[in-house]
């Protein structure tokens, strides 16, 4: 389990593949939107502070957010690096990130 230093309204997410097949890292980011007249031109991504172990890198995975924990839970995914110690890439875990 881990925890995160922030609570706020955007798009939170976790891991994914990049173009070139490299995965990204296995760190909580949010996507923090500029807004004008209420649409968004532009925004940022920030890293956000966390304790715990974090989850493997992994592409593919489900994230969900559960409200009444103010939590995001991650689940499964896939993660190729992994065949030469598994027998399979995919990932069968759940990790949740506690949000304060």
């Amino acid at each position: 389990m881990r925890r995160s230093d922030q609570v706020q309204d955007g798009i939170y997410y976790f891991g994914g593949k990049m173009a070139q097949g490299k995965l990204n890292d296995n760190k909580l980011r949010y996507f923090k939107p500029l807004y004008v007249d209420n649409k968004v031109i532009s925004g940022e991504f920030l890293p956000l502070k966390s304790s715990g172990s974090a989850p493997c890198k992994r592409f593919g995975h489900t994230m969900g957010f559960l409200p009444l924990s103010n939590a995001i839970l991650i689940s499964g995914g896939r993660n190729d690096d992994l065949c030469h110690k598994n027998i399979t890439p995919f990932l069968n875990d759940i990790h949740m990130f506690l949000l304060d």
